[in-house]
């Protein structure tokens, strides 16, 4: 299959909820945001999670990160137990 750029002039919008971004056999190689993502549902992570410095973390709320763009290792490895 040809790789062909496409553009979004005016937004990508589903025509209804159970639009996918994607296929399990098709996937997005990198995803480049400048703003906020609002996720409703759970978000599996195969690979590292990385906060860039002077990021914060919050997790259920309570912010974890302080700033510093990171977490202590203790800390890290309760979130990954709790998370999965």
């Amino acid at each position: 299959m040809a790789k062909v750029a496409f553009t979004v002039d005016n937004g990508l919008v589903p025509g209804h909820t159970d639009a996918d971004l994607g296929h399990s056999t098709a996937q997005f190689r990198d995803v480049h945001l400048s703003r906020d993502a609002h996720i409703d549902a759970d978000v599996n992570v195969g690979g590292d999670v990385v906060v860039a410095s002077g990021g914060d973390v919050t997790v259920g709320g309570t912010s974890v990160g302080g700033g510093s763009g990171g977490v202590d290792a203790a800390t890290s490895i309760a979130y990954s137990i709790a998370l999965g």
